[in-house]
């Protein structure tokens, strides 16, 4: 859910790229909304991609780009196509979303650091992982990888035979992993190591911008 200034700072971006054809700056925001600097603006911007409500338009910047934008212009020189697999949970582990019919959406390149790499999406139920920002109805984009990710890294995991769900994961033991969710008002889930395989890591989300 945006906060009040930072509907604020979506709503004169979408209204000054419709008057001008151009994104404002941060300085631009910053003067239109009486923000104290640049800075500022700056950080409202960054909670914004952080939400999915605006993309780096380049990895590792300071721009951006509006994430309707990026998905309405369909230019296959910037996007690439994933399949969309069905929908894992954000809260209580759900059955398989391999089963689902496969369809596939066009995602900004900018979620792709290596294009060599396996990427496929989900729909997100539930909002267990808010506290990321991640919210029911959102689609999740989501790195193959069985090993090597971090401790910070939220991963799709399956659950036995044919559950699937969106966590971070803490090894309590050799025996016991825990499943961690990010909003407080979910438990954490203790089940067996042996019972969970990581399907992948979770890169990012795309969510319609409010109109």
């Amino acid at each position: 859910m945006l906060k009040p200034r930072e509907l604020a700072v979506i709503k004169f971006i979408k209204k000054h790229n419709a008057e001008y054809g151009l994104l404002p700056s941060a300085r631009q925001i910053s003067t239109h909304l009486g923000l104290k600097s640049s800075r500022s603006a700056q950080n409202y911007l960054n909670a914004l991609k952080s939400k999915g409500y605006l993309l780096h338009s380049q990895p590792r910047t300071c721009s951006y780009a509006l994430a309707d934008d990026c998905l309405e212009k369909r230019d296959h020189a910037s996007t690439r196509a994933i399949p969309l697999l069905g929908t894992i949970a954000a809260g209580t582990p759900t059955t398989s979303f391999d089963n689902a019919p496969e369809k596939s959406i066009e995602v900004p390149c900018e979620f792709f650091a290596d294009s060599k790499e396996l990427f496929f999406a989900l729909q997100v139920a539930g909002d267990s992982m808010g506290g990321d920002a991640i919210c029911d109805g959102d689609i999740a984009i989501v790195r193959k990888q069985r090993e090597g990710f971090c401790r910070k890294d939220i991963l799709a995991v399956r659950v036995g035979t044919d559950e699937f769900t969106l966590k971070r994961l803490r090894y309590k033991n050799f025996k016991q992993v825990e499943l961690l969710p990010s909003n407080p008002q979910y438990p954490v889930i203790e089940v067996l190591a042996a019972e969970i395989w990581v399907v992948g890591v979770y890169v990012g989300l795309m969510r319609r911008l409010l109109t």
